[in-house]
């Protein structure tokens, strides 16, 4: 019996389709072959993330302040937390560094 790609093989019962050439357009690899970060990816990465705690951690500490005041004046708060919302994005897309703020 002869069978043209994709065409399912009737004799089995596992439905097992006949399309040998067919690889899913994948391959494997070892572990030696994934390509992992340079050191100096990870030393960036890891600047950013103690850039952005430096630069969240004086919010944080204001906003613990007096926390017997259960009412928290801030005025223009959605314009300030703007720019800051965009002084973190900075930070993460590598626009803004520790040396620009300096």
């Amino acid at each position: 019996m002869e069978y043209s790609i994709g065409e399912y093989d009737d004799d089995h019962d596992d439905d097992t389709m006949i399309d040998w050439e067919d690889d899913f357009g994948f391959t494997t690899m070892s572990e030696e072959e994934v390509v992992k970060p340079e050191k100096d990816e990870t030393g960036l990465a890891l600047a950013r993330v103690y850039f952005m705690y430096n630069v969240i951690e004086p919010l944080i500490d204001n906003l613990m302040k007096n926390p017997e005041n259960e009412i928290i004046k801030w005025p223009d708060r959605a314009k300030k937390l703007k720019a800051f919302k965009k002084k973190l994005q900075k930070i993460r897309d590598g626009e803004l560094t520790i040396e620009d703020v300096k």
